[in-house]
């Protein structure tokens, strides 16, 4: 019996969804996974996925955890974390250079065909490995909307611009105003960071 009814021009909220148990991830999606969270600096995030994919965990058994138990099972992953992170700074290394090496291949197919090539989010190209010491940085955005956001920062530059002319004119005429002082600050930040070339710190 439905918990509740479903008139006939309601559609259910599940119909055309994959519902249930769904495939178990590959060790290469964990380890893209873990790298993303490594770069993004999502250190809480990186610990919770660790733990729920040391001791196989689903998600759904990751809410039931009450706070105590949360506490007690987030304490283990930051220990190892810390103890292994030698073992992370080598699986990061590997899966850097197997991604460069799997663009290569692909960049040298689609200039072989005569076709654009795709632009990956990271590019390739902005990730750096030094081989001596094992370090990977990356100088360019991690995420899709790291770089949407960079690319349309830099066609508004000259509206950013003309909003820091007038935020000027007005912190002259007033001064004393707190909220021109942070526009201000924030704004010229901006600007600073367009006429530079729009850098990612890296």
């Amino acid at each position: 019996m439905l918990a509740r009814p479903v008139g006939k021009d309601q559609r259910p909220w599940n119909k055309g969804l994959l519902i249930g148990q769904k495939k178990p991830l590959e060790p290469k999606h964990v380890w893209s996974i873990r790298v993303r969270l490594e770069v993004a600096r999502s250190w809480r995030d990186l610990e919770i996925f660790n733990l729920a994919i040391d001791s196989k965990l689903r998600a759904c058994d990751l809410v039931k955890q009450t706070s105590n138990d949360n506490a007690v099972a987030c304490n283990q992953p930051i220990v190892l974390f810390e103890a292994d992170r030698s073992t992370a700074a080598a699986e990061l290394l590997r899966a850097a250079v197997e991604g460069k090496e799997y663009w290569s291949g692909i960049f040298a197919e689609y200039d072989r065909r005569g076709i654009d090539r795709p632009d990956p989010v990271p590019h390739p190209d902005d990730v750096v490995i030094d081989y001596e010491t094992g370090e990977v940085r990356i100088k360019g955005p991690v995420m899709t909307e790291q770089k949407d956001a960079r690319e349309t920062a830099i066609l508004d530059r000259k509206e950013y611009e003309l909003d820091l002319e007038i935020c000027i004119k007005a912190m002259e005429a007033d001064p004393n105003n707190l909220e021109l002082r942070r526009t201000h600050k924030e704004l010229t930040k901006i600007v600073g960071w367009l006429r530079k070339g729009a850098p990612f710190a890296g």
